[in-house]
C-alpha cells in the first residue's frame, strides 16, 4: 500500500533493480541519487512539511545575515539567494516560491531603512533591490524545480530500460533453451513460400546424411523417395498453401540411397498481407515404426507379439470397417470383451465420426497408404474418451491396420496448461489486489481507442483518480484496511462507468478511467466526461465499510480529451495527471480538465 505523498515508493522495483546493476564502487553515489530523488519526489507532493522547512532555511538565513554585518551595511539579499536556490533544489518550485515571498518581506524588514521599525517606508530603491530579488526567486524555484523534476524522470527511465533489458534477455535465454530441447528432439526445416530450403538443424542433416551446406538453396524434392504418388503431394502443397497446417508420413531418400520415414508436421506462416511466405517443417523419425508395419504385412503371426504388448489400442479392420482383430490393451481400455469387440464396427465405437466420415477415412488409408486424426471413442458403460487413431493399410491382405492412443492424460496436461496460462494471463494483465486492469493492459486498451478514434472522429477521455489522505488510513488502520478501501473504490469505479470502458489500477491509491466513443464534438465529450467524473466524486465519497470501522474518503480527478488523429498516448497521461495535480493543490474533492483542454475546469 502507498500513501498519496509517497510517490518515490512506487518505483522502488525501479530503483532496486538499478542498484543490483550498479557495481561496488558506484553504490555510494547512488545512494545519494535516490536520497536526492527521494527528496524531490516528496517535496513535489502537496503538504505543509516542506514550507516548513523553507521558512526554517530562510530564519536561519536572516540570523546569518545578521551576523555577518550590522543591517545598514547593504547586501541585503546575500544570504537570502542560497537560501532559494537550495530550497527549490530539495522541496520544489512551490517551496522555492514560498521561501522567496518570506525572504522579500524579512529583508525589506531588516535590512532596508527604517530596520525592524513600523511603519515601513518603501523607497524607490527599496521596491527595485526587493522586486530584482523577488524576479531572481521566481526564476530559480522555477528552473530547479523543473530541471529536477526532469531529472527524476529521466532516472525512472533509466530504471525501466535496466528492467526491460533484463526480461529481454531472460525471454531470449528462454528461446534458446527451448530452441535446444526442440532440436534434440524434432527434425527441423525453413522453407521460403517456393519450397527453397533456407534453414535446416543437426537432426534434419544426421537423418538425411546431407550437410546442412548441400540442403540450403534446395528444394525437398532432393529427398523424394519415390514412394508417393503425385497426388499426395499436390494435396500436401494445397493445404499449406491455404494457411492450414499438415500433418502426415513421408518417406525420404538420405544421401546414402537409404529410405527413412518421418511423421510430418508442416505450419505455415503469412506475412502482412495475409499469404504465406515460409514454412517449418516439424518431423519425428518413425522409420522404426514403418517397418514394424513392414513386417505385420509381411509376417501376420509376427505382429501379435509387438500390438500385445503395446500400450497404445490396436485393431485390425476389413475393407468395410468391422473388426476382425483386437489387442488386450484396446479391449482393457474400451471396456469390451476382444469377443464383444470381434463383433463390432468401427462406427460403434467411434462416436464423434459419423458413418461418411468413417468411410472417407478408411478410403484416404487405402488412397495414401494412411491416415490420422483425433476422436472420441466410447466405451462400454457409455462414457466417452479421447483417441489419436493412426491408420494405414496391410498391403499383404488389404486389411487395415489401425493404432489407438488414449489421449486422456494429454487433454488433461492441457487442461492443466490451459488454467496456468490463463493465470500467468491474469498476473500479468490484471492487479491481483483489485483485479482490475493494470498499466500494461490499460495501455493496450489506450493505443486501441486511438486507432478507433483516429476511424470513427469521436473524441475519448481519460480521468486520472488519486485517493485523498490515503496514507492517514494506512497510519491509523493499517494495510489491510487500505486494501479494504481500495477494492471497495475499485466496484464503485466499475459502477461508474459502461461496459466498454475501461478502469484500471495503476498502483498505489491512483486509479485510471478511459471513457471511449464520446462524441465528434469536443465541448459535448467535455460535458459527457464533467457528468462521469461527478458521478465517480459523488460515489467515492460514500462511507465505506470496513469491517468494523466505517471510513469517509474523497478524490481528486485529472481529467483530458484525446482524438486519436491528433494526440498521442505520452501526451494523455502528462495532461490528465498534470490535472490531477491541479485539483490536489486547489483543496481536493473536484475534478479538473488540463489547461490546454478548452473546457475550463
Amino acid at each position: 500500500m502507498y500513501s498519496d505523498s509517497d510517490d518515490t515508493s512506487k518505483r522502488g522495483p525501479t530503483a532496486l533493480q538499478a542498484r543490483r546493476d550498479v557495481p561496488w564502487w558506484r553504490q555510494p553515489e547512488l545512494q545519494f541519487e535516490l536520497a536526492l530523488k527521494h527528496t524531490i519526489g516528496k517535496g513535489q507532493r502537496p503538504g505543509l512539511t516542506p514550507y516548513l522547512m523553507a521558512l526554517a532555511l530562510v530564519v536561519i538565513a536572516t540570523l546569518a545575515r545578521q551576523w555577518l554585518a550590522p543591517p545598514d551595511s547593504g547586501l541585503q539579499f546575500v544570504m537570502y539567494f542560497p537560501t532559494v536556490a537550495l530550497t527549490a533544489i530539495f522541496y520544489g518550485t512551490g517551496p522555492g516560491l514560498f521561501s522567496t515571498l518570506i525572504s522579500v518581506q524579512l529583508a525589506t524588514y531588516f535590512f532596508f531603512a527604517p530596520y525592524a521599525s513600523y511603519p515601513f517606508e518603501f523607497q524607490h530603491q527599496t521596491v527595485l533591490s526587493a522586486a530584482v530579488f523577488a524576479i531572481d526567486g521566481v526564476v530559480i524555484s522555477l528552473a530547479m524545480g523543473a530541471m529536477h523534476r526532469y531529472y527524476v524522470n529521466y532516472q525512472d527511465t533509466i530504471g525501466q530500460l535496466h528492467g526491460a533489458l533484463a526480461l529481454s534477455e531472460q525471454q531470449a535465454a528462454e528461446l534458446r533453451r527451448q530452441q535446444f530441447a526442440q532440436d534434440q528432439h524434432s527434425i527441423v526445416a525453413v522453407t521460403d513460400a517456393k519450397g527453397t530450403i533456407v534453414s535446416v538443424n543437426e537432426k534434419f542433416c544426421q537423418i538425411s546424411k546431407y550437410a546442412a551446406s548441400e540442403l540450403l538453396g534446395q528444394n525437398h524434392r532432393i529427398l523424394s523417395s519415390g514412394l508417393h504418388e503425385k497426388a499426395f503431394f499436390t494435396q500436401m502443397y494445397r493445404t499449406i498453401a491455404s494457411g492450414a497446417v499438415w500433418k502426415g508420413d513421408i518417406c525420404n531418400r538420405a544421401k546414402d540411397g537409404s529410405l527413412y520415414w518421418v511423421a510430418t508436421t508442416i505450419v505455415p506462416f503469412a506475412s502482412a498481407q495475409g499469404k504465406p511466405n515460409r514454412y517449418v517443417a516439424i518431423r519425428t523419425d518413425i522409420t522404426l515404426q514403418r517397418q514394424q508395419f513392414l513386417d505385420l504385412a509381411d509376417r501376420e503371426l509376427r505382429y501379435r507379439s509387438v500390438v500385445e504388448t503395446s500400450v497404445d489400442g490396436f485393431m485390425l479392420l476389413n475393407r468395410r470397417g468391422r473388426v476382425v482383430g483386437v489387442n488386450a490393451a484396446y479391449s482393457r481400455l474400451s471396456g469390451y470383451s476382444k469377443q464383444d469387440l470381434l463383433s463390432m464396427g468401427i462406427s460403434q465405437l467411434d462416436r464423434q465420426l459419423r458413418l461418411p466420415a468413417i468411410k472417407a477415412q478408411i478410403h484416404k488409408a487405402l488412397r495414401m497408404g494412411h491416415a490420422r486424426f483425433e476422436s472420441m471413442h466410447r466405451r462400454k458403460n457409455g462414457s466417452e474418451w479421447p483417441v489419436e487413431v493412426s491408420v494405414s493399410t496391410n498391403g499383404f491382405q488389404g486389411d487395415i491396420i489401425v493404432f489407438v492412443r488414449d489421449l486422456t492424460e494429454r487433454r488433461e496436461l492441457e487442461a492443466v496448461r490451459a488454467q496456468a496460462d490463463a493465470k500467468v494471463r491474469q498476473l500479468a494483465f490484471y492487479d491481483p489486489l483489485t483485479q482490475l486492469p493494470n498499466r500494461r493492459l490499460l495501455t493496450d486498451r489506450l493505443e486501441m481507442a486511438m486507432t478507433a478514434s483516429r476511424r470513427s472522429r469521436h473524441f475519448c477521455a481519460v480521468l486520472f483518480i488519486d485517493l485523498d489522505k490515503f496514507k492517514e488510513l494506512n497510519d491509523s488502520l493499517g494495510h489491510a484496511m487500505g486494501d479494504l478501501l481500495l477494492v471497495a473504490v475499485a466496484d464503485r469505479l466499475r459502477a461508474c462507468v459502461r461496459e466498454d470502458d475501461t478502469v484500471a489500477r495503476l498502483g498505489g491509491d491512483e486509479f485510471v478511467v478511459m471513457l471511449t466513443e464520446l462524441s465528434p464534438d469536443r465541448s459535448h465529450s467535455a460535458e459527457l466526461t464533467r457528468m462521469v467524473g461527478q458521478k465517480i466524486l459523488t460515489s467515492l465519497c460514500q462511507p465505506y465499510q470496513l469491517m468494523e470501522y466505517s471510513y469517509a474518503c474523497t478524490c481528486s480527478i485529472g481529467a483530458a480529451l484525446f482524438n486519436g488523429a491528433v494526440d498521442d498516448m505520452d501526451a494523455v497521461f502528462r495532461r490528465a495527471d498534470s490535472a490531477m495535480y491541479k485539483v490536489k493543490q486547489a483543496g481536493r474533492n473536484d475534478l479538473h480538465f488540463h489547461e490546454a483542454e478548452t473546457v475550463s475546469g
